[in-house]
């Protein structure tokens, strides 16, 4: 089957970003994404270049949380549980990369897709099976912690 997306090195980048932003290492993320894509042949997804794309995030996330459940947050909080000022307050701060690691998902998965991609807030929504208002209380708390204003709120 064809693949209408990715077509363009920069869509490659993206999925490779947001593999990395998760994962653990630049060869995991790039076996991931490999993994993905080869998979995506196979879909009714491929296509489709938004439904393919929105699959590739959704699969890539769904790939690395399993092959590492202790960074997952499944553990720290139940789906669609926010976290308390408290817990906003102790996150790292030695680098942004770190401190954005340290949240757990789907706040982590959702900072990744919004920063790093260019994809639309209901797009990111779909990957997450987040609505958006969900969505929008995640980013913010993002934004107020990276701000240094997360016990404030």
């Amino acid at each position: 089957m064809a693949v209408e997306w990715p077509t363009e090195s920069e869509d490659l980048d993206e999925l490779f970003r947001f593999a990395l932003f998760l994962g653990e290492n630049r060869n995991e993320a790039a076996q991931v994404v490999s993994e993905v894509l080869r998979a995506l042949e196979t879909k009714p997804e491929a296509n489709e270049p938004e439904r393919a794309r929105r699959y590739c995030f959704w699969e890539i996330r769904k790939r690395i949380l399993k092959s590492h459940p202790h960074r997952s947050g499944a553990l720290l909080k139940p789906k669609g549980a926010l976290l308390t000022e408290a817990e906003w307050t102790v996150l790292p701060s030695a680098s942004l990369l770190n401190t954005l690691r340290a949240f757990p998902e789907p706040v982590r998965s959702a900072a990744a897709l919004f920063y790093t991609t260019d994809l639309p807030v209901e797009d990111i929504g779909r990957v997450l099976d987040l609505s958006q208002k969900e969505l929008a209380v995640e980013i913010g708390m993002v934004r107020q912690n990276l701000l240094g204003r997360g016990a404030a709120a």
